[in-house]
């Protein structure tokens, strides 16, 4: 079954998660529209650590607030940042518990799905937050420093007990017909494509146009 169509069917919410270092570009605003109009999401901006945060944190926050995007999390998984994680794990229970579609007494048992481009900290993110809450060490998703290692939507993890919440891993995605040359150098510049999809070549082109005009 196709991704798109399982996040349709699917009765929970989504947690988007983003790269820091391309907020806007690394959105695919045809695919996440079509779905944050039907269900709550959380916005999880990952790699915090490789950004300038006294500089971009609000310009982004105030971009996202303009569109709709009430709040945003800050994380950085590779670190397990135990704060960022409680501040996560806080936002999904308000979710949860304050959307009248999700907030039913006959509720044992929550399910999210993680979406979001490749090579974000999507597999990185639940990993942290299961060994965050449940004190659990060894990774329950595969991680890899590439992008396109998780390929299809994964089994569900549990990574909070009270109340029991799921997570789904899914594969990145990325809607390459939206996508123009600028957005794809920016995304292979932050090895968030696969390297077959670009010549190493023109992306160092790039980085060096960029630092030219900006520096």
């Amino acid at each position: 079954m196709h991704m798109s169509v399982q996040l349709k069917k699917m009765e929970g919410k989504l947690r988007s998660v983003h790269d820091a270092r391309i907020p806007i570009t690394g959105r695919n605003p045809q695919f996440f529209s079509q779905l944050y109009s039907v269900r709550p999401h959380i916005l999880v901006m990952n790699k915090m650590d490789l950004i300038n945060m006294k500089k971009y944190r609000a310009p982004i926050e105030r971009y996202y607030r303009d569109h709709g995007v009430d709040r945003i999390v800050w994380t950085n998984c590779k670190k397990r940042l135990r704060r960022a994680l409680t501040d996560l794990c806080q936002a999904m229970i308000d979710k949860l518990t304050t959307e009248p579609r999700y907030n039913r007494t006959v509720k044992t048992e929550y399910q999210i799905m993680v979406v979001g481009i490749p090579n974000v900290g999507k597999s990185s993110l639940i990993n942290s937050l299961r060994s965050n809450n449940l004190g659990i060490k060894n990774n329950a998703v595969v991680i890899g420093a590439r992008p396109g290692v998780t390929i299809r939507v994964q089994n569900r993890v549990r990574i909070l007990d009270k109340p029991p919440i799921y997570i789904l891993d899914t594969p990145g995605v990325i809607s390459p017909s939206s996508r123009n040359i600028d957005e794809a150098m920016k995304l292979a510049a932050c090895d968030l494509i696969l390297e077959s999809a670009t010549s190493p070549r023109h992306v160092a082109d790039y980085l060096l146009y960029w630092m030219n005009k900006y520096q």
